[in-house]
C-alpha cells in the first residue's frame, strides 16, 4: 500500500511539473513562435535597445505591435506593423523602403515584454438556447408567452484581440417550440391544447464569464399545416425574448490577428 501512494505521489509530481512550468523560465528556448503581438513591458535593463539584422539599435516602443516572422534558434524575428498615423515613427521602425526592418531578440525576452493578438473574428460553432419567455405581438397586441423550446444555433463568435474567446456572438437559430393555444389567441372553440411550431430566429448574446451566456433574440414560430386551421394571432409574427445559452463548448480562436495597413 506505501509503495502504491508513493508511486502515485511520484507521478502527480511529475505531471505538475511537467505541465505549470511558465515559458517565461525557460533557459535554453526551443518554442516556436508566431502570430502577432504587442509589446506591454519594456525592456529589461541589461537590454536597453533592440536591434535589427544590420546591428542598428533603437529603442523598443510600448504599445506597438509586430509580426513574428520565424524563429531561429534562440532568437525571434519580427517586424513592426505600419503606422498610418504617425509617419515619422513608421520612417523610424519600418524604414522608408517597401521593405519593412527586420529586428531580433531572444525567444524567452521576447515572451517575457509582449503578449500574443488575437482576430476579433473568433470563429463559427454550433450550440443550442432556449427562450423562456417570448414578448408576441411586438406590433401592439403584447403578450408574454412563456414557451418551451430548444432550438439549434449557428453561432458567430467576435471578441478581444487580446482574448482567445469571444465575448459577443450572433447567431441564427432554427427549431421546435411548444405553443400553448386557447381561446384568446386562436378561433379554438373547445379545450386549450398544445401545438408544435417551427421556430426561426436571430440573436445577438454577451458573454461576461465562460459558458455564462445571455442575450436579445428576435423570432418567428409557425404553426405546422395541421395547426393552421386554428387561426392562431401570433402565426409567422416577430417575437422579442431573453435567451439562455447551453453552449456545446466555447468559441475561441488561434488565428493571429492582421496588420491591415500591410
Amino acid at each position: 500500500m506505501k509503495n502504491v501512494i508513493l508511486i502515485t505521489a511520484v507521478f502527480i509530481l511529475m505531471f505538475d511539473v511537467g505541465f505549470s512550468q511558465d515559458l517565461k523560465t525557460i533557459q535554453k528556448s526551443e518554442v516556436e513562435i508566431s502570430g502577432s503581438f504587442e509589446f506591454e513591458k519594456a525592456l529589461p535593463s541589461r537590454l536597453k535597445q533592440l536591434k535589427d539584422e544590420n546591428g542598428n539599435f533603437k529603442n523598443i516602443p510600448i504599445g506597438k505591435r509586430v509580426t513574428v516572422l520565424y524563429t531561429q534558434g534562440d532568437y525571434v524575428y519580427f517586424s513592426y506593423w505600419y503606422q498610418p498615423d504617425d509617419e515619422e515613427i513608421n520612417k523610424e521602425l519600418n524604414g522608408e523602403g517597401s521593405i519593412r526592418t527586420v529586428y531580433y531578440m531572444p525567444v524567452n525576452t521576447f515572451i517575457q515584454i509582449s503578449v500574443p493578438l488575437y482576430s476579433r473574428f473568433k470563429g463559427f460553432k454550433t450550440g443550442a438556447y432556449t427562450v423562456p419567455v417570448r414578448l408576441r405581438g411586438v406590433s401592439g397586441d403584447f403578450d408574454f408567452d412563456p414557451t418551451i423550446s430548444l432550438t439549434a444555433n449557428f453561432i458567430a463568435g467576435f471578441g478581444s484581440v487580446y482574448e482567445e474567446r469571444s465575448w459577443f456572438d450572433m447567431s441564427f437559430g432554427i427549431g421546435l417550440s411548444s405553443i400553448e393555444l386557447n381561446q384568446d389567441n386562436s378561433s379554438l372553440v373547445e379545450e386549450n391544447r398544445t401545438a408544435a411550431a417551427f421556430t426561426l430566429s436571430l440573436g445577438a448574446l454577451f458573454k461576461p464569464k465562460d459558458y455564462m451566456n445571455f442575450g436579445l433574440f428576435l423570432g418567428w414560430d409557425s404553426l405546422g399545416r395541421d395547426d393552421r386551421g386554428v387561426n392562431w394571432v401570433y402565426d409567422n409574427k416577430p417575437w422579442l425574448g431573453i435567451g439562455i445559452n447551453i453552449s456545446f463548448n466555447e468559441i475561441v480562436t488561434d488565428v493571429a490577428a492582421k496588420d491591415k495597413n500591410k
